[in-house]
């Protein structure tokens, strides 16, 4: 483990990051500002302003490499997790060999029909330079005009890193897509080492090599496929920013040196608007190039040793879950108003833990600002003991099932429809294959959830249980029980508000 991070911090060095040019204040608030027209008005305040609201991770992927062999562009962790017999953060994990009968091959049976190479426009394959006389900016998308766009059914996807999405080895995964039950891609736009993408909103977050080359040809390929896309938007992990605006980073008390957390990584502060407001401008930016959805991770305060040190600065004095709040609320607005909705990933224990853990994640105040929730629950990332198991992680069945009961008994039963978790596809302790994946799918189905991702850090996905799975039938809760109830008497009162039992916790 410490020689790998040794690896992870040289690596850090040697890749090149962002321009030299400083994103100034102005560049913000101008990309927020490029609002087509009917989409915000000149002066219209965005969003809600009353709402109160880790050196670095392994090289970029090389795209000659085998599909899902290198690893994560975009990669993050959890270090010094609150000790509470809880899970770290799910990019802490090394990048094991994949377990024997995993592995995305290629599909024996021929893609769905309408999605062959060939496509209108000629963007089919969408890594392709333009036809000539064709335009990728002449992409058709979908019109912000006609309102929100919800997703009609359970969301089952895949999260993609940047270099795979640029890559043409990503037409090996398009097809596992198409053939399986699967409908959805979640790909990294903005990971903790800036933007995958030139941008043109915000052209200073660009890095000087962008894996994928037009979102617009991306997104419209994926439409063209039927596949649910959801851009990724790492928010406060963000080395890129802090060093280019040092102003916005989280910073040491006495020295000023900006604080790093256990692999190096710079961090800005999730109280500073101006945060908010650069990463909202990345994600209706990914909005415009037609994604239909965004989800927001590492939208969170810090972990991580020399924590105490940080002084934050906050001039309104609001508290770590405010702010969270506060960055969801505001994001929605923006993003509703472009008819995409939002998701926000959240740590596994902010299902059971009733604090706001020390990053500032409250389920149900998240639960307010966000359409849907993707609590990364993975079995390996709990610690020993949790739940009762020995090895959480050769437990993947009880764990899962366990960790969604607590958060579920915390929701609505309106709000229990947006859980959406990450799930386990990577070996860590425990082997995990076919068994091991499908066991946390049933898991979550049967409490109801029929929404889930699975994450591989490299994209290596056990294409035999996405084969071998068959959606579960539609959930239905048990009816209550009925009785005729006895006549008042003194042995049998009518039960009055004082006397009803609190419903037991869940387990």
């Amino acid at each position: 483990m410490a020689t790998s991070h040794m690896f992870r911090i040289l690596a850090f060095f040697l890749i090149p990051l962002a321009s030299a040019t400083l994103i100034q204040g102005s560049e913000i608030r101008d990309a927020l500002s490029l609002a087509p027209p009917g989409l915000l008005e000149p002066g219209e305040v965005i969003g809600d302003p009353s709402v109160e609201p880790a050196p670095g991770d392994p090289p970029l992927e090389n795209p000659d490499s085998p599909v899902g062999s290198s690893p994560q562009n975009g990669s993050s962790s959890q270090n010094g997790a609150p000790s509470r017999g809880l899970p770290e953060d799910r990019d802490s994990q090394e990048a094991p060999e994949p377990p024997p009968d995993s592995g995305t091959q290629e599909p024996s049976s021929p893609p769905r029909p309408g999605s062959a190479d060939g496509a209108p426009f000629g963007y089919d394959p969408y890594w392709a330079e333009p036809a000539p006389g064709q335009d990728w900016a002449m992409i058709p998308f979908p019109d912000p005009a006609s309102g929100l766009r919800l997703p009609s059914g359970p969301i089952r996807g895949l999260y993609i890193n940047g270099e795979m999405a640029g890559s043409e080895k990503f037409t090996r995964l398009l097809r596992l897509v198409e053939t399986t039950e699967l409908n959805t891609l979640v790909i990294d736009v903005k990971s903790d080492r800036g933007l995958t993408y030139q941008s043109e909103s915000v052209p200073s977050g660009n890095l000087t090599r962008a894996p994928i080359k037009s979102l617009r040809a991306l997104t419209y390929s994926l439409r063209q496929r039927g596949i649910y896309s959801i851009a990724r938007v790492v928010v406060f992990n963000d080395t890129t920013l802090a060093r280019q605006r040092p102003d916005l980073a989280l910073r040491m008390g006495g020295s000023g040196q900006p604080w790093r957390d256990g692999l190096g990584m710079l961090w800005t502060n999730p109280y500073l608007e101006e945060v908010w407001d650069y990463n909202i401008a990345v994600a209706l930016e990914a909005a415009r190039a037609g994604f239909d959805e965004i989800q927001f991770d590492y939208v969170r305060f810090p972990t991580g040793a020399g924590m105490e040190g940080i002084v934050y600065g906050d001039p309104q004095g609001r508290s770590r879950s405010e702010a969270i709040k506060g960055f969801l609320a505001k994001a929605r607005g923006v993003l509703h108003a472009a008819g995409v909705p939002i998701s926000a990933d959240i740590f596994g224990m902010s299902l059971a833990a009733s604090d706001d853990v020390r990053i500032g994640q409250k389920l149900e105040e998240i639960a307010e600002v966000a359409d849907y929730i993707s609590p990364m629950i993975y079995p390996s990332h709990w610690n020993p003991r949790s739940f009762g198991q020995p090895d959480p992680d050769a437990a993947p069945y009880e764990v899962v099932r366990a960790s969604l009961k607590y958060g579920l008994a915390r929701l609505s039963p309106e709000k229990q429809k947006i859980m959406r978790p990450w799930l386990q596809d990577f070996t860590m302790r425990h082997p995990y294959g076919t068994k091991e994946v499908l066991a946390q799918i049933r898991a979550s189905e049967e409490l109801g959830v029929d929404s889930w991702l699975f994450w591989n850090a490299r994209n290596i996905y056990n294409e035999g249980a996405l084969r071998e799975y068959i959606p579960a039938p539609p959930f239905k809760p048990a009816p209550a029980p009925v009785s005729t109830p006895a006549p008042e008497s003194e042995s049998n009162p009518v039960p009055t508000p004082d006397t009803v039992p609190t419903p037991a916790q869940a387990p």
